[in-house]
């Protein structure tokens, strides 16, 4: 009738806590040093990464017509 608890249980409680803050300590630790160690100012950063944004996605756009057009002729 009644479930009894294991010391077991119990701790594996505390290793998830455990985990979340070292993960959660690693975001910010991580999240900081990046900044300051940034090679170039935002307004660069975010120009730099939506041009290799906009590459990758004309690079799958560019594959995916291909599937298509391979597929069809599969199909036919």
């Amino acid at each position: 009738m009644f479930r009894s608890v294991s010391r077991k249980d119990d701790q594996s409680g505390g290793a998830v806590v455990a985990f979340l803050i070292g993960c959660l300590t690693g975001i910010v630790c991580g999240s900081t040093l990046g900044v300051l160690w940034a090679p170039h100012s935002g307004r660069i950063t975010r120009r730099k990464l939506g041009r290799k944004l906009g590459e990758a996605k004309d690079q799958a756009d560019e594959r995916l017509a291909d599937m298509k057009s391979r597929a069809a002729g599969v199909g036919a």
